[in-house]
């Protein structure tokens, strides 16, 4: 639009903002006192330019300001840690503890069993992170909160949260979002894999950092849909391919809408999800209810999902299939290192804090 007594000239947009009253109420501040504006304005062009960095610590140099509210800033870790070993022996006792008032849990040998619950638990946590803006990731425990909390493959973790709030409430300084990534870790080595841990996270006061994610699990993604996903996240193929492997429970995926698992004993670690994954003839079924697609092995009591089924019809998929399968060993070594490396992926300088004492439990050493 052209002034007739001027050459200033403004689009539609513009000319828009005077029609809203409350734009109309900021164009009268800014005209009225140029100190306000140029205030918002530099605060807003930071916010603009700085917002897919992540949190204040990926910023260097003379000229980064205090941290803001777009950052999603959470607390100090704290400089001193509980016993590791002490709250591992409270993990343990809970992961075999009839609280079915609770939750309902998984049986093995007819015990209750609550291992793969918590890895998914910690897996769900972790699994926010996206490498486009650094959103997401397990620091911050921001499951506990409005929207991860009501992500349908999320029902009940609440639940599973209360079995660990004797622990957390036990220990001081022990944080909720380091409590779920070593409550997995302790289920996966309670089953002879190895997992280091790197303590030092804390936790949000809301879900406001989780506020533009998407859920982060979809049983039922294409191979394209998987691959998008796995590249925000910031993983190779071959880790995804590992990371499908981890223990699932079927109690959780009932919850969510699910027949059973791929396995009868989900409180092991091995390679045998691949040698199943492989050995058995899979046909597709409906789930009542839910009206989910499905995979039941022809004559027998075993479940995978379309993701699950992804890894072989996928060439490139397969081949990694084949190598876990061929290989337990092989497979054990390379989850621990996918497994940490997604628990720690958004701890930007985690590898350059000191901590004080025997506060990380480094592959070899054992909580068991």
């Amino acid at each position: 639009m052209n002034s007739p007594s001027t050459n200033i000239m403004m689009l539609t947009s513009d000319i828009s903002l005077m029609t809203d009253p409350a734009y109309l109420d900021l164009l009268k501040l800014y005209a009225a006192n140029l100190t306000v504006f140029t205030q918002t304005f530099s605060a807003a062009w930071y916010k603009l330019t700085t917002r897919d960095m992540g949190p204040i610590t990926r910023c260097v140099g003379p000229w980064v300001p205090p941290v803001q509210p777009f950052q999603n800033p959470l607390p100090a870790p704290p400089t001193v840690f509980p016993s590791w070993l002490q709250v591992a022996d409270f993990i343990l006792k809970v992961i075999s503890l009839d609280q079915s008032n609770i939750l309902t849990p998984d049986y093995v040998n007819n015990q209750p069993y609550y291992g793969a619950i918590f890895v998914h638990l910690a897996f769900q946590s972790a699994t926010t992170f996206r490498y486009t803006d650094y959103l997401g990731g397990a620091n911050g425990a921001r499951i506990r909160f409005p929207p991860e909390s009501n992500w349908p493959s999320n029902i009940a973790m609440d639940k599973a949260l209360h079995l660990l709030q004797p622990i957390q409430t036990a220990f001081r300084n022990l944080s909720w979002a380091d409590l779920i990534v070593f409550t997995g870790n302790v289920a996966l080595t309670s089953t002879s894999v190895n997992l280091p841990f790197c303590p030092g996270r804390t936790d949000a006061s809301d879900g406001t950092g989780s506020a533009f994610l998407p859920p982060n699990t979809n049983f039922s993604a294409t191979v394209e849909q998987m691959r998008m996903n796995q590249k925000l996240m910031g993983l190779m193929d071959e880790e995804t391919v590992a990371l499908s492997g981890r223990l699932r429970s079927p109690s959780q995926m009932a919850r969510i809408g699910y027949y059973g698992t791929w396995s009868t004993n989900i409180s092991i670690l091995t390679n045998q999800y691949f040698i199943t994954l492989l050995a058995e003839t899979w046909q597709p079924i409906t789930v009542p209810g839910s009206g989910y697609l499905q995979y039941k092995a022809a004559g027998k009591e075993l479940y995978m999902v379309q993701t699950d089924l992804n890894l072989i019809w996928d060439a490139t998929y397969l081949a990694y299939v084949q190598n876990f399968a061929s290989d337990n060993n092989y497979f054990l070594n390379f989850f621990s290192a996918t497994w940490t490396k997604i628990m720690n992926i958004d701890r930007f300088s985690w590898r350059n804090v000191k901590r004080p004492g025997r506060s990380i439990i480094a592959p070899g050493e054992s909580w068991v």
